[in-house]
């Protein structure tokens, strides 16, 4: 049970304003394409282990995300006859190729919005625009906690002593779900 005057209740409400929701909604979506082209990659690779084991075999993981290797196969597969099996593969590799232009252009959207809405998050070492999207629009309005401290308990990345003997190190403070 909280205290009074203290715990979530006397938070205010989570919101996101326009521009975040942008944001998280860009990355959402751009999450669920790079989801969808590493499961066509993965049904392409299965084909090409009945079509031409020998380049499937060479194929380094992800190397499907770029374009001369997308131009490799699709020449490889040009030269083989023309099944049922050979055309969808071709598919597969097309629509990978659209989805991968796809998501840059996403990445790029997402770089200027973040430019605009919180230009410091990206100086920081580390803090990319992908992590940066998925900070801004899942944190609600990080200004509504009082301190540092209380935000970083609330996304569960308060740290704890966790020490034992000579050995100093913290762990994560374990986030709490509402009713737990």
């Amino acid at each position: 049970m909280p205290r009074s005057g203290r715990g979530i209740d006397t938070l205010p409400v989570a919101h996101l304003d326009e521009q975040a929701l942008e944001i998280r909604t860009l990355n959402d979506y751009r999450d669920q394409i790079v989801t969808e082209r590493s499961r066509l990659a993965n049904r392409l690779r299965w084909q090409l282990v009945q079509l031409a084991p020998d380049l499937e075999a060479k194929l380094a993981p992800a190397s499907l995300d770029h374009a001369q290797v997308r131009q490799r196969v699709a020449r490889r597969l040009q030269r083989l006859p023309r099944t049922a099996q050979v055309r969808v593969a071709k598919l597969i590799l097309k629509r990978s190729g659209q989805i991968t232009l796809e998501e840059r252009e996403l990445r790029a959207e997402i770089s200027a919005l973040i430019e605009g809405q919180c230009p410091a998050l990206l100086a920081e070492h580390g803090c990319g625009p992908i992590t940066a999207a998925i900070i801004i629009g899942h944190t609600a309005g990080a200004q509504r906690f009082p301190t540092d401290a209380c935000f970083a308990r609330h996304a569960g990345t308060a740290p704890i002593p966790a020490s034992s003997g000579n050995t100093q190190r913290h762990r994560l403070h374990p986030r709490r779900q509402p009713g737990n």
